[in-house]
């Protein structure tokens, strides 16, 4: 049957044969089949079954022939079978499995397919790993790695337990008064100040220069005589772009220090309840060889 390529049939056959009348003859034939038959683990183990049971063969010619055959065909078929070698675990009472079974041993040889490592621990999250094996592979290493504490364990939080109990009477409140300042208009009246000044700033300062370049202009027109010079009836006009220039500054002065007002002004208002309000203080004036200009101290 094994000639005709009929190995389940054949492979049952030897399997009785060798249940009735144990033989390393019959072990070699079952072995032989196995392997036709793909199950490559089993096969190696039955020729190094046959080798065993041939030492005790009594007739030497026939133990040296059969020895030859199991030798080759074992070696040949342990290049085939896939080997693992698996590093233990370093947790305490870790225990591995290896597709289900307890595994004992570091070397073992499997079925090439798809097989299943894991790992349990009492106290310990199980660690579980899948890999696939293939015929004549080199032996494949696997480092099973140390397993992890369960999430609950690795925070554990005291537990209060909840105890009834009356509520004691609370005095009445009252709402807080709201707060004066959130209503205040006087930052907004600075800035609209501000804001004045600083048009009027710019109007006169127009003015002025206009009148800056009319006597600019006559000043340096050449007379009858043949000498430049101004005339003495812009004398008027040379007073008042003078006086229209000071007053530009005087605004400019006012136009910063209404704004820097109402923005310390808001800012106070900004502050928290529980916070004090920020407290500034704003001055002009000359300060001595520095020149004049504005002044501003405080807290914000």
């Amino acid at each position: 049957m094994a000639e005709q390529r009929r190995y389940d049939e054949a492979c049952s056959l030897f399997e009785r044969s060798q249940g009735l009348d144990p033989s390393p003859g019959t072990l070699l034939n079952l072995a032989d089949c196995q392997e036709h038959r793909g199950e490559l683990l089993e096969a190696l183990s039955t020729f190094e079954q046959a080798l065993v049971d041939m030492q005790a063969e009594q007739f030497t010619e026939k133990r040296k022939t059969w020895s030859e055959v199991a030798f080759k065909r074992r070696d040949t078929l342990a290049v085939r079978v896939p080997l693992i070698v698996v590093q233990s675990s370093p947790t305490a009472g870790a225990v591995t499995s290896l597709d289900g079974k307890a595994l004992r041993a570091r070397e073992v040889r499997l079925e090439p397919g798809e097989h299943r490592i894991e790992v349990t621990a009492p106290n310990k999250l199980p660690y579980a790993r899948r890999f696939e094996l293939k015929s004549g592979q080199p032996p494949l290493e696997i480092v099973l790695p140390a397993l992890e504490d369960p999430p609950e364990s690795r925070a554990k939080v005291a537990v209060v337990p909840f105890v009834s109990a009356p509520l004691a009477p609370q005095p009445p409140t009252t709402p807080p008064e709201p707060s004066s300042r959130s209503s205040s208009t006087w930052p907004w009246i600075f800035f609209g100040t501000s804001a004045a000044l600083g048009v009027s700033s710019l109007v006169t300062y127009a003015i002025a220069a206009s009148k800056a370049d009319d006597l600019d202009q006559n000043c340096n027109a050449v007379n009858i005589a043949g000498v430049r010079g101004c005339d003495s009836s812009l004398a008027d006009t040379k007073s008042s772009g003078e006086s229209l220039m000071t007053a530009t500054q005087v605004l400019w002065v006012g136009t910063a220090l209404t704004g820097i007002t109402g923005v310390i002004w808001l800012i106070a208002e900004g502050a928290g309840d529980d916070e004090p309000a920020p407290s500034a203080k704003v001055g002009a004036g000359c300060f001595g060889s520095a020149g004049c200009g504005l002044s501003l101290a405080g807290q914000f």
